[in-house]
């Protein structure tokens, strides 16, 4: 069975130094599936008898059981994995309670709301509130991206950049080469920035210093973009005119519309999980893929979303979680055996579940006393954090950093995202193929039979 990557990565550990063995598929904001099948999906939708704050989600984004959800009322946070919610509101000092994104890192929490970025550190307890006498462009911010110390705010008038976690802005504009001032969404892979514009897609490569503008003469579905994705190479453009897919880092698209399955060509927001794409459009309900964007499914309010409106979506381990104006709809996502194309509910008869021993690259004394590890594959499971962990031996007084897919990872290299909170990091060889990963600890495993993993630690 062929597998695609795409921000996961999938390992099978058979380590001949050591007594256990790991066999596992690496998530940390992506997801290992099959390439080809149809996916199947029925959603439960929450509301504000649920505890949102308000019905109209704009965004959502999730950690392990945590479920945020950005509201027309507030921040709304789930710790059961979005049974029940708790809102944050202005008294908690968000901008205002009119919510279109939020990014979560740790402990820190990034609000997009009409009255500015308000940023908590204390997983969304209390937040501090940043503005235009920030840095920031405009206090509509439409949206927000992390990476480590860097934090993209797009607003209403520019793509607002911090290198400081938030604390100033330096704010981005047409004279930088953007197609619009009106900035609706970011993503940042690397030196690589994309801005997604009223005016078309802004491409970066120097971290958002300067810009270069894409549009349908590139290939766009159309020059209204409302949102992007970018995993390595590949770019999504949520467009007015379709899914608009880039396989070059964004020079051309190739674009995707009703006639590939969409609900409708209107699409405002788009979620990649390994091979799974899910587009979320603006009067047809979520369109999932699970052949990387060349045929969709739709899901609308017959399968249980909220609103056929819906505004963004996120995927973590086959759980998927559409924002709509009616709520927010979780599912879980299956995958059809056979060729893709198929309608929901179609596929194979369910195998029946094998279980395989999850025996982490430890010593038995280095294994935390609550690990099992008898689990069934396809399930996924959580690498212990690396508190839990206590080196013996050669790695006494060492700490688990987490995982990589070879056993001469750089240790600088994953010790410095563990300290900066950076989560996984990819080498590429010469010839731009994929050679190592590294998986900090604390991350989910997606039990499969794909390549290896080994324990990095400390020096």
């Amino acid at each position: 069975m062929a597998f695609q990557y795409c921000r996961g990565v999938g390992a099978v550990l058979l380590n001949k130094r050591r007594r256990f063995v790991l066999l596992v598929a690496v998530m940390l904001l992506g997801v290992l599936v099959p390439a080809g099948g149809a996916a199947a999906v029925s959603f439960t939708n929450r509301t504000t008898a649920d505890g949102l704050g308000n019905n109209s989600v704009r965004g959502v984004y999730v950690v392990g059981s945590t479920v945020y959800a950005a509201t027309n009322g507030g921040l709304s946070i789930s710790t059961d994995s979005g049974a029940t919610f708790t809102n944050r509101t202005t008294s908690d000092g968000l901008g205002t309670n009119a919510l279109q994104g939020v990014y979560v890192v740790g402990s820190t929490v990034y609000a997009a709301t009409n009255g500015g970025l308000s940023i908590s550190t204390d997983s969304g307890a209390t937040f501090t509130n940043r503005t235009t006498s920030d840095g920031l462009g405009d206090n509509d911010v439409q949206g927000v991206y992390v990476v480590g110390s860097t934090v993209y705010a797009p607003t209403k008038v520019g793509l607002s950049i911090s290198t400081d976690s938030g604390a100033t802005f330096t704010n981005r504009t047409t004279s930088q080469g953007l197609g619009n001032n009106y900035v609706a969404g970011v993503y940042a892979v690397g030196s690589n920035v994309y801005a997604a514009t009223l005016g078309g897609l802004g491409v970066s490569t120097d971290g958002g210093a300067t810009f270069t503008n894409r549009t349908t003469s590139d290939g766009l579905g159309n020059n209204v973009v409302f949102g992007v994705y970018a995993a390595g190479s590949t770019v999504y453009a949520a467009t007015n005119g379709g899914l608009s897919i880039s396989t070059d880092s964004g020079a051309t698209f190739t674009n995707r519309t009703t006639s590939d399955g969409l609900g409708v060509n209107g699409v405002r927001g788009v979620y990649v999980d390994g091979s799974n794409v899910y587009a979320a459009t603006r009067t047809g309900g979520l369109s999932i893929s699970t052949d990387g964007g060349a045929t969709f499914t739709n899901y609308t309010t017959s399968d249980g979303l909220g609103s056929n409106t819906t505004k963004n979506a996120y995927a973590v381990g086959g759980n998927v979680y559409a924002a709509t104006l009616g709520g927010l709809s979780t599912g879980t996502i299956s995958s059809g055996g056979g060729g893709g194309g198929a309608g929901a509910g179609g596929g194979s008869a369910r195998a029946v579940p094998q279980v395989v021993s999850v025996d982490l690259d430890l010593e038995a004394a280095e294994l935390p006393a609550s690990w099992s590890q008898s689990s069934i594959l396809g399930s996924w499971r959580q690498l212990p954090a690396s508190a839990d962990v206590v080196g013996v031996g050669e790695n006494a007084g060492k700490n688990f950093l987490g995982v990589a897919t070879r056993e001469d990872f750089p240790v600088a290299i994953a010790q410095r995202q563990v300290d900066n909170g950076w989560g996984v990091y990819e080498i590429y060889d010469a010839d731009g193929r994929l050679a190592s990963v590294f998986i900090p600890a604390g991350k989910s495993l997606h039990l499969t039979a794909v390549p290896r993993l080994h324990a990095i630690w400390s020096q």
